[in-house]
C-alpha cells in the first residue's frame, strides 16, 4: 500500500496496515460512546464484551496463529486522504488499540510505531486512533498514549486506579462514558496478563509474536462510503449496543455496490435489487418475533437458508465463508464474471418469492387437505430452525426455485402462479414434511430435491446413497403411488397412508401396519384400511384394558437391558403405557410383540366398526378363558388390579426360579415398591 493510495472498498487490511503511513483512525461526533469495557451486555446486562473478545484472539493466535483472521467489515470513508472517518467499528478497533497499548507497555515501546508515528511525537503526539466523539475523549486517548502506553513505570496498580492519580487525569474524564469504558477496558486487558492470573493461557504467551499475530493476521474488510452523508446514512441503522453491523447489512452494500449490466445504467440497476433488497425486509419486519426491533433475525435467517442450499454446508457464517474475497465465493462460481452478481441478487429473489408463495398460498395449495405439514409462516421470525425443519423446508424451496416460471412484470420479478402444479407441490411438502419427523440429514434431503424435476415419484432412484430420508418404507410407498394396488385410486392411497403417519405414536412410519397387512408379500389395500381402523380406535383406550387384550393373542413384553440390583436379582420386562414407550414399540420390528399386536387387531371382528370398541374389548376379555394359557398372562386378563397397581407396567423374573415373578410400580426396585404375582394377586 503506497503513502498516497486511498484505501479500496472491498479489500481486506491488517491493523500494521491501518496504523502506518500517518493514517489517523477517527471516531466521529457521530458516533456513540465506546461502550465494550461496560457491563452492559448479555443476560441482565451484567456482562462486558473484553473478556470475550480477549480470548477468542487468543484462541485463534493459539490455534490458527499462521492464518488470517477476518474481523469483518468496517463502513468508512476517507476526507481528506490519510483521514478515516469510521461509521461502524468502533468498538472493535478501540479494543484492538487499547490491546496494543497495554502490550506495547509490556514489552518496553517495541510497538510503539503501531501507536503513533515518528512524526507526531515530533509534534503534538496525536495517535493514530483519534476520538472525536467529543473534545474530552479526544484529549484523554491523546495523553493516555503518551503518558502512559509510551512510559516505562514499574507500578502494579490496575490502570485505572494509576491513572486516576495522574495529574493528566481530569475531573470531567469522570463524566466521559468513554473513558471510563476505556478505564474498565484497560483494567480488563491488565488482569488477563497478570501473572498470577489463570487466564487460559494468557499469561504464558509469547508477547511480541502475539503482538505481530494482532498487527499482520488481524484483517479488516474495508467498505468506503465515500463522504460524511452516507455515513450518517449507515449510522442510523446500527443499533446502539456497540456490535457490528449484521450479515445482511454486511453482505447488502457488497452485493450492490458490484453489479453491472449492460442494458440499464448501473443507478437503475442498483436501485431495482435495492428495492428488492427493502422488500424484503420489510417482508420480514411484518412477521418479526414480539418485542424483535428490526427484520435483521428474519433477513439473516432467510440468507443462511440461502447458503446453506447453495453451499450444501451443515453451518453456515455468513459473512466469513461467504465473502471471503470481495464476496465472491469460489464454492458458488468457478467462472466469475461480470454479471455474477446481478445472477447471484436475482437467484436470492427467487428463493424469497417462491418462500412468500408458500405462505400466501397454502390454503390454496393444501385444497382442504389437513394432513401434518411444516408450517411455512412459523418460519419467518428470524427464529434459528433446526435441521428438522430444514429437510422439510429446504427441499421444497429447492423444487419450487428449479420448476417455477419467473416473469419480469412492472420492473420486478414475479412467479407465473398458473403454471405451478399446487398438486404435486402439496406432496413434496407432504414427503419431506413427514420423512423430516426421523432424520436430519439436511444435505442428504438437497440432493434428493436438486434431482426432483417434476414429481415426488422423482425420487426413486436406483441408489443406496440417501438412505437415511429415502429409507425401504419411503421407497415401498412411492412405488405403490406409482402403481396403486387394484379397486384404488392414487390420491385415494395418499390420503389412507398420510393418516396413518400422522399418528403420534407412529410418528410418520408406518411400516408396521404395511408388514401386517400383505398377503403372499402383497399389499392387501382391505387388510390395510381394516387394521389401521382398528389400529386407531383402540389405541386411545385405556393402556390397561389394551394390554390385557393383545396379550390374550401372545406375550408381547419388551424385554428391559438395564438389569436389577438388590435383594431381587432377574430380568426385567415391560408393556408400552406412555408416547415415546408406544412409538419405539412401532417402530422396532425386532421386538416379537410387534407381530403379536397386530394380529390381536386383525382378529377384531369387521362389525365391530359400527360399535363401540371399548365395550367390544371389555366383553371379549369378559368371555375370553383365560385359564387355558398356561404361562403368566392368565394372570393378567383375569385381575385387571396387577395392571393398575404397576403404574409403569414393570415385571421382575426373577433368577433361577421362574415361578418368581414380581409386580413392580416402576422401573426401579426398591423396597415396598413390588409385589409378588402369583401370592399377592389371586
Amino acid at each position: 500500500m503506497s503513502n498516497t493510495n486511498k484505501l479500496q472498498s472491498g479489500n481486506y487490511y491488517s491493523l500494521n496496515e491501518l496504523l502506518s503511513n500517518n493514517h489517523k483512525i477517527i471516531i466521529p461526533d457521530l458516533q456513540r460512546d465506546y461502550c465494550w469495557g461496560n457491563k452492559i451486555h448479555g443476560e441482565k446486562d451484567k456482562t462486558e464484551l473484553v473478556t470475550g473478545f480477549l480470548d477468542s484472539l487468543l484462541e485463534s493466535f493459539n490455534e490458527k496463529k499462521e492464518e488470517d483472521l477476518t474481523l469483518g467489515m468496517i463502513y468508512a470513508y476517507e476526507n481528506p486522504t490519510k483521514h478515516i472517518h469510521l461509521c461502524d467499528g468502533q468498538q472493535r478497533i478501540t479494543t484492538l488499540f487499547l490491546l496494543l497499548g497495554m502490550l506495547n507497555k509490556e514489552m518496553s515501546n517495541l510497538i510503539q510505531h503501531k501507536l503513533i508515528s515518528e512524526q507526531e511525537m515530533q509534534d503534538d503526539y496525536e495517535p493514530y486512533l483519534r476520538y472525536a466523539v467529543r473534545e474530552n475523549t479526544l484529549f484523554f486517548m491523546m495523553d493516555l498514549v503518551k503518558e502512559y502506553f509510551l512510559k516505562n513505570d514499574s507500578s502494579t496498580e490496575i490502570p485505572s486506579e494509576y491513572i486516576k492519580k495522574q495529574d493528566w487525569y481530569h475531573e470531567e474524564h469522570n463524566l466521559d462514558a468513554s473513558v471510563q469504558s476505556m478505564l474498565s477496558a484497560l483494567d480488563i486487558i491488565a488482569v488477563a496478563f497478570m501473572p498470577s492470573q489463570e487466564h487460559k493461557g494468557f499469561k504464558d504467551i509469547d508477547k511480541g509474536l502475539f503482538s505481530l499475530f494482532l498487527l499482520e493476521k488481524v484483517k479488516i474488510l474495508y467498505y468506503d462510503m465515500e463522504n460524511r452523508t452516507h455515513g450518517e446514512e449507515m449510522f442510523v441503522i446500527i443499533n446502539t449496543t456497540g456490535e457490528p453491523l449484521t450479515a445482511s447489512e454486511n453482505i447488502k452494500p457488497i452485493l450492490l455496490s458490484q453489479i453491472k449490466d449492460t442494458t440499464t445504467t448501473e443507478q437503475e440497476v442498483q436501485q431495482k435489487y435495492n428495492d428488492q433488497w427493502e422488500d424484503r425486509e420489510d417482508f420480514f419486519w411484518r412477521n418479526r418475533k414480539d418485542g424483535e426491533p428490526t427484520a435483521d433475525a428474519g433477513v439473516n435467517e432467510f440468507l443462511t437458508w440461502f447458503l446453506q442450499i447453495e453451499l450444501q454446508q451443515d453451518a453456515v457464517s455468513i459473512t466469513r465463508e461467504y465473502f471471503k474475497k470481495v464476496g465472491i465465493p469460489p464454492e458458488l462460481n468457478t467462472n466469475f464474471n461480470e454479471h455474477w452478481y446481478c445472477d447471484l441478487l436475482n437467484k436470492i429473489e427467487k428463493y424469497f418469492l417462491v418462500l412468500k408463495y408458500l405462505i400466501d398460498n397454502i390454503e390454496l395449495i393444501k385444497n382442504g387437505k389437513e394432513f401434518h405439514i411444516i408450517d411455512f409462516k412459523s418460519l419467518t421470525s428470524g427464529k434459528k430452525i433446526g435441521n428438522n425443519e430444514k429437510v422439510a423446508l429446504y427441499p421444497v424451496l429447492i423444487y419450487l426455485v428449479n420448476t417455477a416460471s419467473f416473469e419480469w412484470k412492472n420492473n420486478q420479478y414475479q412467479i407465473n402462479q398458473t403454471k405451478i402444479n399446487n398438486a404435486e407441490l402439496y406432496r413434496i411438502i407432504r414427503f419431506f414434511s413427514n420423512v423430516s419427523k426421523n432424520t436430519q440429514a439436511v444435505q442428504e434431503s438437497i440432493a434428493l430435491a436438486k434431482g426432483i424435476k417434476e414429481s415426488v415419484l422423482d425420487l426413486l432412484k436406483p441408489t443406496n446413497e440417501y438412505k437415511n430420508t429415502l429409507t425401504e418404507e419411503e421407497i415401498y410407498k412411492l412405488k405403490l403411488y406409482k402403481n396403486p394396488p387394484p379397486n384404488i385410486k392414487r390420491e385415494e392411497l395418499e390420503h389412507i397412508f398420510w393418516k396413518a403417519e400422522d399418528h403420534k405414536y407412529l410418528h410418520g412410519k408406518i411400516e408396521c401396519l404395511l408388514e401386517n397387512s400383505k398377503t403372499s408379500d402383497v399389499l392387501d389395500i382391505s387388510k390395510f384400511k381394516d387394521l389401521w381402523e382398528n389400529y386407531h380406535n383402540i389405541i386411545n383406550l385405556g393402556v390397561d384394558l389394551i394390554i390385557r387384550f393383545i396379550l390374550t393373542e401372545g406375550d408381547f413384553a419388551v424385554y428391559d437391558t438395564t438389569g436389577t440390583n438388590g435383594n431381587l436379582i432377574g430380568d426385567k420386562y415391560y408393556f408400552p403405557y406412555d408416547y415415546p414407550d408406544w412409538r419405539t414399540f412401532f417402530t422396532n420390528k425386532s421386538e416379537k410383540g410387534y407381530k403379536i399386536f397386530f394380529d390381536a387387531l386383525s382378529k377384531i371382528s369387521g362389525d365391530i366398526k359400527d360399535s363401540n370398541y371399548k365395550e367390544y374389548i371389555e366383553t371379549f376379555l369378559k368371555n375370553f378363558d383365560a385359564d387355558k394359557i398356561t404361562d403368566w398372562r392368565k394372570f393378567l386378563i383375569k385381575n385387571e388390579e396387577i395392571l393398575k397397581y404397576s403404574k409403569q407396567k414393570y415385571f421382575l423374573f426373577e433368577w433361577h426360579n421362574e415361578k418368581s415373578i414380581y409386580v413392580m410400580t416402576s422401573s426401579k426396585l426398591t423396597t415396598g415398591s413390588y409385589k409378588k404375582l402369583e401370592k399377592e394377586f389371586n
